[in-house]
């Protein structure tokens, strides 16, 4: 049976993958608790999803809202705040497994989710650390997921500390754990355990490896026994990730920008392939949506532009 699958949904599927069994997982929200929940249903029944707000070996039963989403406290072994959770659990070493994304990447996984550009004239301002910082420097091992961002030479802003230099640097400097892999939309990569420089291991079946390379700044390296093909997901599989969270098989814009009505998400009992239902449904109307999503952006900057012009006459 032929499977239709997106690439973040591949992503997801991926980074699960990465999860063992028994580990305490520093999960972000995203795609990071759809792969956790994913994790615990196929291959890691026991693993303790820990929550930057304070949730702590929880049972989801869809993807939180935000970091402290009471609805993800199904099941929950304890419920803490964040010092508990950076104080008390993860800088004391007990957390095995930290996932974070990224905007920009480094040959050594060294991660910007601050600024692009100049820090005090920039391009663009990120989300910032929140927490990316201490979970990079104090999980045992890191898995990085890059869903949207670049590679790049020299990162315009070190966020968070991946291998540092290379080599031993990271020993050198205090931290213990450091990335293991980097999953993107595309490929798996991984870090050579000595020189600690990333090198591509795996692709995506419908990518290949000079696609991949292309969009890589520095001459990357490949794995020393030959680039394998990631494996795709079950049926079973694919239709847990698109019941438990649709919206990692649909583009997240449009869940960003526009609050559509539920029976865009509803999924009734079919014997039909999910996805094709849904995308179904967006193509009749994906032209109608993207103008309201502009009209609202254009709504929306000019709100701002008008307070910060307030904000300046007054002199504040």
């Amino acid at each position: 049976m032929k499977i239709r699958i997106t690439p973040l949904e591949m992503l997801a599927y991926s980074l699960a993958r990465e999860l063992r069994d028994g580990e305490i997982a520093f999960v972000g929200q995203g795609h990071p608790i759809v792969a956790a929940c994913l994790a615990k249903k196929f291959f890691a029944p026991n693993l303790r999803i820990l929550m930057e707000g304070g949730i702590y070996g929880s049972e989801p039963y869809r993807p939180p809202w935000h970091i402290a989403d009471l609805t993800a406290t199904r099941g929950c072994l304890m419920l803490t705040d964040f010092a508990g959770v950076f104080l008390g659990i993860l800088s004391r070493g007990f957390v095995d497994v930290g996932i974070l994304g990224c905007s920009q990447i480094d040959k050594y996984g060294n991660i910007n989710t601050t600024v692009v550009g100049d820090y005090f004239s920039p391009v663009l301002r990120l989300p910032g650390s929140g927490g990316a910082h201490e979970v990079g420097s104090f999980s045992k091992r890191l898995l990085i997921t890059m869903a949207g961002g670049r590679f790049v030479e020299k990162l315009d802003y070190v966020t968070t500390p991946g291998w540092l230099d290379g080599g031993d640097s990271r020993r050198k400097a205090g931290l213990p754990g450091g990335p293991e892999a980097l999953i993107t939309k595309k490929a798996i990569f991984r870090f050579h355990p000595e020189t600690k420089e990333m090198y591509l291991d795996a692709r995506y079946p419908w990518v290949s490896v000079e696609e991949i390379r292309k969009e890589i700044p520095w001459d990357l390296k490949v794995a020393e026994d030959g680039v394998k093909v990631a494996p795709l997901p079950t049926p079973e599989q694919l239709r847990f990730i698109r019941e438990f969270s649709p919206l990692t098989a649909l583009r997240r814009d449009y869940y960003l920008m526009e609050k559509i009505t539920e029976r865009h998400w509803m999924l009734e009992p079919s014997e039909e392939p999910l996805l094709t239902r849904i995308v179904e449904i967006r193509d009749e109307d994906r032209e109608a949506i993207k103008r309201r999503i502009e009209e609202k952006r254009r709504a929306r900057g000019s709100f701002f532009k008008k307070e910060i012009e307030r904000w300046r006459a007054s002199g504040q």
